[in-house]
């Protein structure tokens, strides 16, 4: 682990600007990021202390309020984000090597900060083998 930074990335692939620190924390894993155009934010997950944390973050690579924690069960692994494109928010899928069954939390994006829309829970002992969020 370690702390999670980013580094926004010309279409050329020339980098822009200096790198940006987005979480300092140095227990900081499996980080994920997607883009909601809709809302013009990215969204980071990752894996803390057996927890799934999410912050918004600028398109100039701000952080936009403090980390939250999207769920408080313990045992939680390599968390997903992808943004839906079409209307705005995200999915944040993540494994729960506990129960061996995927987790899922839909998350909306209102003004400056994150709306917990939904969550579910899916089980399958056999897939999980062969798949890993």
């Amino acid at each position: 682990g370690g702390p999670v930074r980013g580094q926004f990335v010309e279409a050329d692939g020339s980098l822009m600007d200096l790198p940006v620190s987005l979480v300092d924390s140095w227990e900081s894993v499996y980080p994920s990021l997607a883009y909601d155009p809709a809302n013009q934010v990215f969204l980071l997950v990752w894996h803390y202390s057996r927890y799934i944390y999410c912050q918004l973050v600028s398109t100039s690579g701000a952080v936009l309020g403090d980390p939250l924690l999207i769920t408080n069960v313990h045992q939680c692994y390599r968390p997903r984000v992808a943004a839906n494109t079409d209307h705005g928010g995200f999915l944040v899928v993540w494994r729960n090597t506990a129960s061996m069954s995927l987790h899922g939390q839909l998350v909306g994006v209102q003004g400056s900060g994150v709306l917990f829309v939904d969550g579910f829970e899916a089980r399958s002992t056999s897939a999980w083998s062969s798949v890993t969020p």
